[in-house]
């Protein structure tokens, strides 16, 4: 028995997405599920990105999360000063984290939490203070690079 589209929960609709996107997705703007849900570009985003780009895609943008985190602990073991260290690796944990636990409400391992996806979902001030973060962490690599942040100063 079928159940009819409108009531299926938002997490349900998610991995219809998911599952219709397959490997290669439908194709830029032509996801489907997405008029069921309530706040599809801010709460599932990444269901309608696997959705419309494909689970390859999908895949990358994890990695290029995943790459943050790493370049940041790579400036992290660079840095001589603590603070800009601890920053540029908190914050690259803090985009990680919010990017880990989106994926995991879109893929229904966590309750909705409301969490967008950096710079992929829409909304204005997640992706100002995602790109400051951003800013930030390449200001101490930067500065790093530079030998501003050395012992001397």
């Amino acid at each position: 028995m079928e159940v009819p589209a409108n009531e299926l929960t938002d997490a349900e609709c998610s991995m219809i997405a998911i599952h219709n996107g397959g490997i290669l997705g439908l194709g830029a703007g032509q996801s489907a599920v997405r008029v069921e849900m309530t706040h599809p570009e801010s709460d599932y985003a990444f269901a309608f990105f696997a959705e419309e780009y494909g689970i390859g895609l999908a895949m990358i943008l994890i990695a290029l999360y995943v790459w943050v985190f790493f370049r940041a602990i790579e400036i992290f073991d660079k840095c001589p000063k603590r603070f800009p260290a601890l920053l540029s690796l908190g914050l690259a944990i803090l985009i990680t984290g919010q990017a880990l636990v989106h994926i995991m409400v879109t893929v229904n391992i966590l309750p909705e939490t409301g969490q967008t996806l950096p710079l992929i979902s829409r909304g204005g001030s997640s992706l100002l203070f995602t790109c400051i973060a951003l800013g930030m962490i390449l200001s101490v690599s930067r500065q790093t690079e530079e030998g501003s942040h050395s012992e001397d100063n």
